[in-house]
């Protein structure tokens, strides 16, 4: 069992162009650690900077002639983070992958939906609050909120019949605390509607687990930065290999600024053969 399940998967045949993706995560070089009681402040005014210089890179990256597509994740498809949602009429939680990703994902990527429609830009809701910016930027708005969701056909097959899934109601279920100091507490998300369903285009893992349902939520490249201390930059090529691209990428990353860094910078058909 375990053996055919190896050969399959390692045989799988990508579903998407994983030649023509390179992607990187894009963070902005920290030099010392703040004060403890500045900590906020600090990452605030961090995640502005961030937000300009990876403002200005997907401008020089769309201006060059072998780039396709731009487009950005809190995490690539294939490296999602574990979350927990709850369904809507449901009985528990589902284990699932989750990123919040561009609207525009999808697209550049080459991926159909199976049902229902694509994320837009219309399902993410801007809340008013806004952190101060320095170095002459925009504030960072850091309340941005979805309203929409993407499932995957295994999530969607849990939740019932494929185009059955539309419009149903899935919100995001966290833990906190539970250590000596206080109680656990469980925290529920807003509810968010199903307005589509993508396939399962990236291998799975492990051999001995069932596939792992996954979740996408729509977010600005902001609420992405203002969500974590880098964000998943990812172009899609033409013309030119992933490879070959890989050091115009940090040229122009450099350009922009030279604290701008690319981490584990690698193509989709990398993370594929993996």
């Amino acid at each position: 069992y375990v053996a055919w399940q190896s050969l399959r998967r390692g045989t799988t045949a990508p579903v998407y162009p994983v030649d023509q993706i390179l992607r990187a995560w894009v963070v902005v070089e920290r030099t010392e650690a703040p004060p403890a009681a500045d900590a906020a402040v600090h990452d605030s005014l961090a995640n502005a900077l961030l937000l300009r210089r990876a403002e200005e890179l997907v401008r020089r990256l769309k201006g060059e002639p072998g780039v396709a597509g731009v487009t950005f994740a809190s995490a690539f498809p294939g490296e999602e983070r574990y979350a927990r949602v709850e369904v809507e009429g449901g009985v528990g939680t589902e284990r699932v992958r989750f990123s919040r990703t561009d609207v525009d994902l999808l697209d550049v990527l080459g991926i159909p939906v199976v049902a229902g429609r694509r994320l837009a830009a219309s399902d993410v809701r801007t809340g008013a609050g806004k952190s101060v910016a320095r170095d002459g930027g925009a504030p960072l708005d850091n309340e941005e909120a979805a309203t929409a969701a993407l499932v995957d056909a295994v999530l969607a097959e849990r939740m019932g019949a494929t185009g059955g899934v539309l419009g149903r109601r899935v919100r995001l279920v966290r833990r906190t605390g539970g250590d000596e100091a206080s109680e656990e507490r469980i925290e529920k998300g807003p509810w968010l509607e199903v307005v589509g369903v993508m396939p399962d285009f990236t291998v799975q893992g492990d051999i001995l687990e069932p596939a792992d349902a996954k979740l996408y939520l729509p977010a600005s490249l902001a609420g992405v930065v203002s969500g974590g201390h880098g964000v998943n930059l990812a172009v899609r090529l033409r013309g030119t290999s992933a490879p070959a691209f890989a050091a115009r990428f940090r040229a122009l990353a450099a350009a922009v600024d030279p604290a701008l860094q690319l981490h584990d910078m690698r193509s989709a058909a990398d993370l594929h053969w993996r």
